[in-house]
């Protein structure tokens, strides 16, 4: 199990990029501390499971955005959503969240014509 310190340094960590030292200052660790627990897999692994928590969150609301601009014609954002749903076999999804992506592609970007 996680001491408390390490388990503020995940949630630190998981919040986006930051500097072992300032890390170690919130946490009360010295730096070095810091750089150990990184090196540990099972620390790396919380870091990462908490991060995606924290994704998992927000993302209908990024996807909601990234449709917009589809939408409006950004061939950025087409191309980023169609790289993405590439590799959405790839990863674990729950089957609710795969139709909706799809019905959401072909009912509301499918129809329109873009060029790269």
């Amino acid at each position: 199990m996680f001491s408390e310190a390490q388990l503020e340094a995940i949630e630190i960590l998981s919040a986006g990029p930051a500097l072992y030292k300032d890390v170690a200052a919130q946490v009360g660790v010295d730096v070095r501390t810091i750089a150990r627990w990184r090196k540990d897999q099972e620390f790396r692994s919380e870091v990462k499971h908490s991060l995606y928590n924290r994704l998992s969150d927000e993302l209908p609301a990024v996807f909601n955005v990234l449709l917009d601009k589809c939408k409006s014609g950004d061939l950025r954002a087409i191309r980023l959503l169609l790289e993405h749903l590439s590799r959405v076999d790839m990863i674990e999804v729950g089957q609710d969240l795969s139709h909706t992506i799809q019905w959401q592609i072909a009912g509301e970007i499918g129809e329109h014509d873009y060029e790269s």
